[in-house]
C-alpha cells in the first residue's frame, strides 16, 4: 500500500491556534502537541490541494503538506493567506516539477527562519532528473525533517480516524476537532 499523507503544520507552540483554524474553517479535524516550535493537524475533507476556508482562517505561517509516495509531493508555505512558496512534484512515467513559486533564495530564507536543518541537501534535491531520483531520494522527508516537523509520515485525515478510534492511548495529547 502506498503512502498518502496530507497535514498542515501551523509555526506555533499552542495547539489552541490550530483548533481555531479548524473551527472558523467548519472542519472537523486532528491537532497533535507542538513539537519543534509547529503544531500539526489534519482536516476532514482534504483532496491533497490546501482547503481555502482553512487558508482564509489562517492567522499565522502555516504549511500545507502533500506526500503521494508512488505519485509525487508538494508543500505551500502560507504568510496568513498569502502564498510565500509553493513546490510540487509528480511523477508517472516521467518527472515533473513546478519550482516557479519557489525561488532559491526564498527557500532558503524559509529553511533559515522556520527549520532546524540546512537548505542546501534540500534544494539541491528539488529538480530531479528522472523518476528513479525523484523515488529513491524523498526530498518530501529531507523536507520534513530540515524544518523540525514531528507528524508527516502516514499522516493523513481519514487514516487519524480509523487510528485514533481504534487506540485513542496511542495518541497522547491529541485534540479531536468536531
Amino acid at each position: 500500500m502506498s503512502e498518502f499523507s496530507e497535514s498542515y503544520h501551523l509555526k506555533s507552540s499552542n495547539p489552541e491556534e490550530a483548533v481555531a483554524i479548524l473551527r472558523a474553517a467548519s472542519r472537523k479535524g486532528f491537532v497533535f502537541p507542538p513539537e519543534n516550535g509547529w503544531v500539526t493537524f489534519l482536516a476532514a475533507e482534504g483532496n491533497f490541494e490546501p482547503d481555502d476556508r482553512i487558508i482564509q482562517a489562517n492567522t499565522g505561517h502555516l504549511l500545507h503538506y502533500v506526500f503521494a509516495e508512488d505519485h509525487g509531493w508538494s508543500f505551500t508555505f502560507f504568510d496568513q493567506e498569502k502564498v510565500v512558496l509553493r513546490y510540487s512534484c509528480e511523477w508517472d512515467d516521467e518527472v515533473r516539477f513546478d519550482d516557479s513559486e519557489c525561488p532559491e533564495q526564498a527557500f532558503r530564507k524559509f529553511i533559515a527562519n522556520f527549520g532546524v536543518g540546512p537548505a542546501d541537501e534540500v534544494w539541491s534535491r528539488l529538480h530531479p532528473a528522472d523518476i528513479d531520483e525523484a523515488i529513491e531520494v524523498e526530498v518530501a522527508i529531507l523536507l520534513a525533517e530540515a524544518l523540525g516537523l514531528g507528524h508527516y509520515e502516514w499522516i493523513a485525515y481519514r487514516y487519524m480516524v480509523k487510528d485514533f478510534s481504534k487506540s485513542p492511548e496511542n495518541f497522547p495529547g491529541l485534540l479531536e476537532v468536531s
